[in-house]
């Protein structure tokens, strides 16, 4: 233990009028019945951005697209040496 929290606990026993064992116990008790309980979950807020236009391109076919473009690049590189 630190000594930083050695001497807060002293001093809130100090304080409240009880034994340093009893403000552990009452700490320890405090912090086992937090930590049993799950943390509130905030929603997640995502801002929404206007892109423009929307795009002409199927995008229920973008992963094909994307494929084909891939390809079309490896074979490229293929030519001109660059695979």
């Amino acid at each position: 233990m630190g000594d930083d929290l050695k001497r807060e606990i002293k001093r809130q026993a100090l304080s409240r009028k009880i034994s340093v064992k009893e403000l552990v116990n009452e700490a320890l008790r405090v912090g086992l019945r937090a930590l049993a309980r799950p943390s509130p979950r905030r929603r997640a807020r995502i801002p929404v951005h206007h892109m423009g236009q929307p795009s002409q391109v199927n995008l229920d076919r973008a992963l094909g697209l994307a494929w084909g473009l891939e390809d079309e690049e490896i074979g490229r590189d293929e030519t001109s040496g660059l695979a």
